[in-house]
């Protein structure tokens, strides 16, 4: 099984000592005559599966393949697979090694026999990151492309290891939903959006752009909606002045707070009161 330690201390030296390079990635709906023989590999194999149904023989474990599907396989773990032809797979596989910042030299895989594996809750967001590396992956020369498929690759190393530690596989919410209803029920804290990547785990850039495609918003927008969403509550449910709310609401300018609220909600913020 995983050796968490040794993948760990192998993940904590990017980018400082190491850096992700892949090898070859696709994004690919399988053939029907698709299967993969008993293999053994000298990089490290990432699986992210779209949708379909199939199967992977990882050491011995027979593992179901469908969608959500994460499968991490290295040192000398072997693997091979096959798929339901009733309903082919459609499948993210990324080849990477690890190479030494100095000398550009790929590190020699460990020996243990490496591997893990399990159904996210969260195939949207993972599907998302996937995408994005094979996206950069096919623009091929640019070295800052290079650079950012590295840091995408190990974010989302981390970010499956992570769930895998963590047993957030089992939990019934996304940790966007979670921060989303964070700020919904927080309407006066003022988290900036690190804070809230860091919350849910993730970069900040990444953050923002799965938060935005998953609900439709940007999380300073929404953190904003949701702030005039109160106001409006103790507007006409409270006796409080406009100045005092503004106040509670962290605005040390009314015209600011009126401002902003009408763009929000469509009304000036006296008109609610009148």
């Amino acid at each position: 099984m995983l050796k968490m330690d040794k993948i760990k201390d192998l993940f904590g030296n990017v980018p400082e000592k190491y850096h992700l390079k892949i090898h070859t990635g696709c994004n690919v709906k399988v053939p029907p005559l698709w299967q993969i023989e008993k293999r053994y590999i000298q990089d490290y194999h990432l699986l992210f599966v779209r949708g379909g149904s199939g199967y992977y023989n990882l050491d011995g474990h027979e593992l179901q393949l469908k969608r959500g599907q994460v499968v991490f396989v290295g040192g000398s773990a072997y693997y091979e697979g096959k798929q339901d032809l009733s309903n082919p797979l459609m499948i993210i596989p990324i080849r990477f090694g690890f190479y030494d910042n100095d000398s550009n030299q790929q590190l020699k895989a460990l020996s243990d026999s490496l591997y893990y594996t399990y159904n996210s809750i969260n195939p949207d967001e993972l599907e998302f990151l996937f995408l994005e590396i094979i996206r950069l992956y096919n623009l091929r020369e640019d070295s800052f492309v290079n650079s950012n498929i590295s840091s995408l690759l190990h974010t989302l190393l981390c970010r499956t290891l992570y769930e895998v530690q963590k047993g957030t596989v089992n939990k019934p919410e996304s940790s966007l939903e979670k921060i989303r209803e964070w700020i919904r029920t927080h309407p006066l804290e003022r988290n900036n959006i690190n804070e809230l990547a860091k919350k849910a785990g993730i970069s900040r850039k990444y953050f923002t752009t799965l938060f935005k495609r998953q609900y439709g918003i940007s999380p300073k927008s929404y953190q904003v909606s949701q702030r005039m969403n109160y106001a409006k509550y103790l507007l006409q449910e409270s006796d409080i002045s406009i100045k005092e709310i503004a106040i509670q609401l962290g605005y040390t300018d009314q015209y600011i707070f009126s401002k902003q609220f009408k763009s929000i909600i469509g009304h000036a913020p006296s008109n609610i009161r009148d």
